[in-house]
């Protein structure tokens, strides 16, 4: 279980990485166009982290949505 953990934080890390490096090189003069990329990357990077849930016990399960 432990590793399980510290594979979802690794991930998180690079992807909220990822996400950082893309909106600087995204970012545009449109604040709506903006905003829809930040709510597309975020609904994106939400979707890849609930892909790996951890089980703690039969019927627990946790994943990243608690994190975002």
């Amino acid at each position: 279980m432990v590793s399980e953990i510290g594979e979802n934080i690794t991930l998180l890390i690079a992807l909220t990485f990822f996400y950082s490096l893309l909106m600087c090189k995204l970012e545009t003069r449109t604040p709506v166009l903006n905003s829809a990329m930040h709510g597309l990357l975020f609904v994106g990077i939400a979707i890849i982290g609930m892909q790996f849930p951890i089980q703690v016990v039969e019927g627990i399960i946790v994943d990243d949505r608690t994190v975002m």
